[in-house]
């Protein structure tokens, strides 16, 4: 009588070259997952920092409205800190009865991304 015998199961070597393409995977999610929280992040700076330009904006509308010193020939300049967003604004009557405006925002002073508006505003 000859005996049959099945193979079950996998080999030590099959397991580790397994486990090996699936540690290379995870490592390279990883990597992505890292980045994509990276961008995502700077994304939400930047979107704060066109909010906080557009808030400007609409704060100097309305005082240019009540009679801001470029409406009567002066010149208007300031900077705010806004957790990590460092904003700028000038503003200068350009002639007539209109003021220019100019607002920057920067998020961090590392950073590469800037955000200027630029308007011009009737008195």
């Amino acid at each position: 009588m000859v005996a049959c015998f099945h193979r079950h199961g996998h080999s030590l070597l099959e397991v580790l070259v397994a486990l090996t393409i699936l540690s290379l995977g995870l490592l390279a999610q990883a990597g992505a997952i890292t980045l994509i929280v990276r961008l995502v992040d700077r994304g939400h700076r930047a979107d704060r920092a066109a909010t906080i330009a557009v808030t400007r904006l609409e704060e100097l509308r309305l005082a240019a409205a009540g009679g801001l010193p470029p409406c009567q020939g002066g010149s208007v300049a300031g900077t705010q800190q806004h957790l990590h967003i460092h904003e700028s604004w000038t503003g200068a009557r350009t002639g007539g009865h209109a003021t220019a405006w100019v607002i920057t925002t920067r998020v961090d002073r590392s950073s590469p991304i800037i955000d200027t508006v630029s308007s011009v505003l009737p008195c």
